[in-house]
């Protein structure tokens, strides 16, 4: 009896350990200013926000919201504010997002935030207020979430909340990554505007994909009925292109990957990269061939570019520990890289060679900008 006696008591003084634990934790963050921006201001039944100007990220290591708010007493090098959140997943696995809103109407809001979640694979939410000592969870998303099982039925990652009149509060997210790059673009929104605003972007989205595989089809078939090779290289290459925005349209979320396979809706977006990449130096190698200069040194070339694609992507069918997922997300930067270079080496010897313009002008109006955003991008990471 002693023995059960003793460990109900240890129990008991476990819990109220906790309690004290967390009480501490609140005191300490919420007792005190935080370095936080001005909030984003509700201010009429229209309101849509976007929260990068507004937010505080923390990468750091922690487990709770209560930590998280503590965390931010103490800023570090782990804390940003005003800045978008876009790091690699093997080095940012995790973050934190702080989002502190007011509502100057008379009315109770309901507000929505939503994110476009094709670099995030897991979402947790909460809101308190300042002067609480409790957060309520607003609750958890997931890229397999069935949609009868969420908060708003959207393939969206979308969770609603109430923002009472002339009320502030903070929203708190939380968010994880494992492989590829992990980005995050909150919008906050009323509920009104998020419904207008999410059927605009479902005809852009269907407009922009159905667009894709019509002029994938029409190119593709173009080639095979005039038998022009590099037309029906194109094609092939646009594949992938198309996969993309699928992908992009969230129709992988829902997709029956084969249980044998580690393949997922997490995880495609990256194979698709590869393969994108790869199907390229079809068209490639075609179009160095129509102008009459494919050399033994072009060919190896291709065939190291294609196979350096190819591995990474037999990687990505099998589990994957977290140093292979930090090759992998490094690989598609690099590789990528090395396929716009190589683009713009064959638009350059079209131009010199037969004075073809438009390849060399689409690389270097579009993909040399891009090569530079991502330079300086290592550079600031």
């Amino acid at each position: 009896m002693y023995a059960c006696q003793s460990a109900f008591t240890k129990a008991i003084l476990s819990r109220v350990a906790w309690l004290i634990l967390a009480i501490g934790l609140i005191h300490t963050a919420w007792g005190q200013a935080f370095p936080l921006p001005e909030p984003l201001v509700v201010d009429r039944p229209l309101t849509t926000l976007l929260a990068q100007e507004r937010m505080v990220v923390y990468t750091g290591t922690i487990t709770t919201p209560y930590a998280f708010l503590a965390a931010l007493k103490a800023p570090s090098g782990e804390i940003k504010t005003g800045e978008a959140m876009s790091e690699p997943a093997y080095r940012c696995p995790e973050a934190w997002i702080c989002i502190p809103l007011v509502n100057t109407t008379d009315e109770l809001q309901k507000m929505v935030m939503n994110l476009d979640h094709n670099r995030c694979d897991t979402l947790e939410a909460w809101v308190g207020r300042k002067d609480s000592l409790s957060l309520r969870y607003v609750g958890k998303l997931d890229r397999g979430m069935p949609l009868g099982q969420r908060a708003i039925p959207l393939r969206d990652f979308a969770l609603p909340f109430e923002l009472a009149p002339h009320d502030s509060l903070l929203l708190l997210l939380r968010s994880r990554r494992t492989t590829g790059v992990h980005e995050l673009n909150p919008v906050v929104s009323t509920e009104k505007a998020f419904m207008i605003n999410h059927e605009k972007e479902e005809v852009i989205r269907l407009l922009a994909l159905a667009s894709v595989f019509f002029f994938m089809f029409t190119v593709f078939s173009l080639g095979v009925i005039f038998r022009h090779r590099l037309l029906i290289c194109f094609g092939v290459y646009m594949f992938p292109i198309a996969l993309g925005q699928l992908n992009y349209n969230y129709f992988f979320d829902a997709f029956p990957f084969p249980a044998r396979l580690s393949l997922t809706a997490n995880s495609i977006g990256l194979f698709i990269i590869f393969m994108a990449n790869a199907l390229f130096h079809s068209f490639g190698t075609e179009y160095i061939r129509s102008l009459g200069i494919y050399q033994t040194g072009h060919r190896y070339a291709i065939r190291t570019l294609v196979v350096a694609n190819l591995i990474p992507m037999g990687l990505l069918l099998v589990p994957l520990r977290p140093p292979l997922q930090a090759f992998v997300t490094a690989a598609s930067l690099l590789l990528t890289t090395l396929n716009i270079l190589w683009l713009f080496y064959i638009s350059v010897l079209g131009f010199i060679e037969k004075r073809e313009k438009y390849l060399f002008i689409t690389s270097t109006l579009i993909f040399v900008p891009v090569l530079y955003k991502t330079y300086l991008a290592t550079r600031r990471s």
